[in-house]
């Protein structure tokens, strides 16, 4: 049995849906059962090919081990039975942290000025938070949750259209929102306030942000979706090695 076969087959049993825990854990005891075995036949006396030939017998084929395993729902990962999952987690998580994350810097704002009428904030201060806040709620946080859900779905070798999906959806509806912290009259002088719209007459703008927001979200997944193509290709022409 080639050493590469042992290499692939945590990975083919990835990609056929066996969550990453159990496929790794089936690779090593299927390596290790196929060392013992050889073992005991060159104890026996038999030659290495004939006891490699044995050996190979005893564990079956790649594809029976593969089918054996995947068929086994208990070893399925949730990521491959419900990968729509994928498609619309990046857009709940992204609304959970983003009203917690509000109602922590509501919170911060609060114990700063615990009397609003009474704060003194200058314009220049207020703009910097507010273009923090921007920079969190509708940069950092939506391209963090994006290259990570990607990054997540191709581990488990997830088909890619449902992470592309869930990027783009959440990169559409971060361009509809807005956030905004600044000073203005009257009894409550600070005011934090975020919300979401649309317009027609905005469309060429909401579309250039959903778009520079979805392409370096995107970029990383794509990079580990050219490194593994070139590593298979590479693999492909290597001539295989037998233990």
């Amino acid at each position: 049995m080639s050493e590469r076969r042992f290499r692939n087959l945590g990975e083919a049993l990835v990609r056929r849906g066996v969550a990453r825990r159990y496929a790794q854990r089936a690779e090593i005891e299927i390596e290790a059962h196929h060392r013992d075995l050889l073992e005991q036949a060159l104890a026996r006396g038999e030659s290495a090919e004939e006891a490699r030939r044995g050996a190979d017998a005893a564990i079956g084929s790649s594809d029976a081990i593969i089918e054996r395993f995947a068929s086994r729902e208990e070893l399925q990962s949730w990521s491959h039975r419900f990968p729509v999952a994928y498609g619309l987690a990046p857009i709940v998580c992204f609304v959970g942290l983003g009203i917690g994350l509000m109602a922590a810097v509501a919170a911060a704002t609060h114990a700063i000025w615990p009397h609003p009428q009474d704060a003194r904030v200058s314009a220049v201060l207020a703009a910097d938070i507010n273009a923090g806040l921007v920079a969190l709620f509708l940069w950092i946080l939506p391209i963090s949750l994006a290259m990570g859900f990607g990054l997540f779905a191709y581990r488990q070798r997830i088909s890619l259209r449902w992470p592309i999906v869930g990027i783009l959806l959440l990169c559409i509806v971060v361009a509809l929102v807005n956030v905004g912290f600044g000073v203005r009259g009257g009894p409550k002088p600070l005011f934090l306030e975020a919300g979401i719209g649309f317009g027609t007459k905005l469309l060429p703008q909401e579309i250039a942000r959903t778009l520079s927001k979805a392409i370096p979200a995107l970029v990383p997944l794509a990079w580990m979706k050219y490194r593994s193509s070139m590593k298979f290709r590479s693999e492909s022409k290597r001539p295989p090695s037998f233990s």
